[in-house]
């Protein structure tokens, strides 16, 4: 009990003073010629005499030291109703708020995922672009390339041709001037002598 801190027991015996006062009131409101609630039985209508009865009868009671404790549970009620009311205010505003909240934030991620789709379809057709224009490039590379190989084919078939005619002309005088035969030519004999 020692370690209860003192808030502890002002909350118990507010809370309690609240119950017995609206335990109070509800008790007073119900008439003692009413039968409980679980038997309610369908009553035929009163005259309007008999209905003022009660009426005088309760203003007439109101002088003694009952209606305080009506007044206080009165009181405590309208305060309940108030911050019921209050709280339902609460309720419905934050309720409000969130639902402001969540359709705003569902416009923005809306909005995001659109400029995000926008950007990759941007990004999607620079890529295209810039893939067609390198393609286009490395074909007219290509064709260049081919173009000047068979260009330098060409002119080293020229060059081969050429070699090959100068060749050509320059072995055949010789071999005509050999006459065909590559042997050494034989000394001339010796003219022979008389005999004396």
């Amino acid at each position: 009990m020692a370690d209860v801190p003192a808030w502890y027991w002002q909350v118990l015996g507010a809370v309690g003073g609240l119950g017995l006062g609206l335990f109070i009131g509800a008790v007073s409101r119900r008439k003692p010629s009413d039968p409980p609630p679980t038997q309610m039985q369908p009553r035929p209508a009163r005259p309007a005499q008999a209905a003022a009865a009660p009426a005088a009868a309760g203003a007439n009671g109101a002088s003694g030291g009952e209606p305080r404790l009506d007044a206080t549970s009165q009181r405590l009620l309208e305060r309940l109703r108030e911050a019921n009311l209050d709280l339902t205010a609460r309720l419905r505003a934050a309720t409000d708020q969130h639902a402001r909240d969540l359709l705003e934030r569902s416009q923005q991620q809306q909005a995001e995922q659109q400029r995000h789709e926008r950007q990759i379809e941007e990004l999607r057709q620079t890529h295209a672009n810039e893939l067609s224009h390198l393609m286009t490039d490395m074909v007219e590379q290509v064709d260049a390339m081919q173009r000047e190989h068979v260009a330098k084919l060409t002119a080293l078939q020229d060059e081969i041709e050429q070699l090959k005619r100068i060749s050509q002309t320059i072995v055949d005088p010789v071999t005509l001037h050999m006459g065909g035969d590559m042997r050494p030519a034989a000394p001339p004999a010796a003219p022979a002598r008389p005999r004396g």
